[in-house]
């Protein structure tokens, strides 16, 4: 997977995807990015000279009921 700058003017957000056309899917999920959805916006993948930049997905979270509250 690969980095990927979404940005119309000033807004920027940053996705995970293994090309551009997934970061445009990204970035027109209105329920992942109201503010850019509707619009047209560039796309650009975030390199840094000289280096790697690797992507590795979280682990799948644990159920939210099974946290425990702390005593006051």
């Amino acid at each position: 997977m690969k980095i990927f700058e979404l940005s119309m003017g000033r807004i920027k957000h940053y996705v995970a995807a293994e090309d551009e056309v997934q970061a445009y899917k990204q970035g027109t999920d209105p329920d992942n990015f109201p503010d850019i959805n509707y619009m047209p916006f560039e796309i650009n993948e975030v390199s840094i000279p000289g280096y790697t930049i690797t992507v590795t997905p979280n682990e799948p979270e644990k159920s939210k009921g099974s946290r425990q509250r702390k005593s006051e």
